[in-house]
């Protein structure tokens, strides 16, 4: 908890010059907004957040890279630097999980759920199984049948919600 950031809102807008914007809740006004839409080293595409409480963590789907950025430069500066930037070796194909041991990602792949990866990002195999239906798929009815969303604990667990 930190006492200077515990009225900050941070949302996404994708149809905006700059992609993040920044508010002091109670102010009730705009104080940053930051990162350019596009494929250079300081931008992103398809960012989602990765929730945390002392940092700003942002995985950009379509680079497969994920981000860290101190509060104090994302409310400040129109690009701000990333304290760590990581590629991931495979592409991602949706979100990305926090676990104690590593993160995970969705996989666009008809045999598991995901791509797990340890602490240095190497890749640590694959996770999680389709549930049996008793109907016959091909490989690519199953990816489109059973696509999904999920969510983590940040320590040991995950949520998996079919749509």
């Amino acid at each position: 908890y930190n006492e200077n950031y515990d009225s900050l809102l941070i949302t996404i807008n994708p149809w905006e010059e700059r992609l993040f914007h920044v508010y002091d809740v109670r102010t009730k006004k705009k104080i940053n907004s930051c990162i350019s839409l596009g494929q250079g080293p300081e931008e992103m595409i398809q960012p989602v957040f990765v929730g945390d409480a002392d940092s700003v963590r942002i995985f950009d789907m379509a680079a497969s890279r994920y981000c860290v950025y101190p509060v104090d430069s994302f409310m400040l500066k129109s690009q701000p630097k990333a304290a760590a930037k990581i590629r991931l070796p495979d592409p991602a194909f949706g979100e990305m999980g926090i676990l104690d041991n590593g993160c995970i990602c969705a996989a666009y792949n008809p045999d598991f759920l995901f791509h797990k990866y340890d602490k240095e990002w190497r890749k640590a195999g694959e996770l999680g199984t389709y549930p049996e239906s008793g109907i016959s798929f091909t490989e690519s009815e199953r990816l489109e049948a059973y696509r999904f969303a999920f969510a983590t604990n940040h320590h040991d667990r995950i949520a998996v919600c079919y749509n």
